[in-house]
């Protein structure tokens, strides 16, 4: 096998670990909370932990395989392209949160994102665009002499 051919393998060895990993695991971390590389990146170290840990099985022990690594390798492979495909993701859900926070402090309000708001906006469009918000005045509806 060639060398071309061995990158062509690893990559669509990565793919398919990714799309199992998401099947397995839909809600990338940051995504869908508070948005945290911290947290995501640490799912990422995680993986390269365990591919550490089975290389130094195979070479310092005497134990695990060759194939063994190459899983681990595989695995944080896809983990470093779902960091990837998801960081202006979690930026955005950072932004927006950080957003909401402003407004409900500024109007003694929560704020509560609108069902549109999404998080499939890339860097150029959430740069250009302003989320809407839905206000929830925590006085509403209450008697002042209460």
């Amino acid at each position: 096998m060639t060398r071309d051919e061995r990158i062509t393998q690893a990559v669509q060895d990565m793919l398919i670990e990714l799309m199992r990993a998401e099947h397995i695991h839909p809600i990338w971390p940051g995504v869908g909370h508070t948005g945290d590389h911290v947290w995501a990146a640490a799912v990422t170290n995680e993986e390269n932990g365990e591919l550490t840990q089975a290389a130094l099985d195979y070479q310092a022990h005497g134990k695990g395989s060759v194939a063994h690594m190459k899983r681990e390798a595989i695995h944080l492979g896809a983990m470093a392209i779902r960091f990837l495909v998801n960081l202006d993701a979690v930026e955005t859900q950072r932004i927006n949160e950080s957003a909401r926070q402003e407004l409900s402090d500024e109007h003694n309000v929560y704020v509560y994102p609108q069902a549109s708001e999404g998080l499939s906006l890339n860097e150029s469009e959430w740069r250009d665009e302003q989320p809407s918000y839905r206000l929830h005045n925590y006085t509403e509806g209450m008697d002042a002499n209460a």
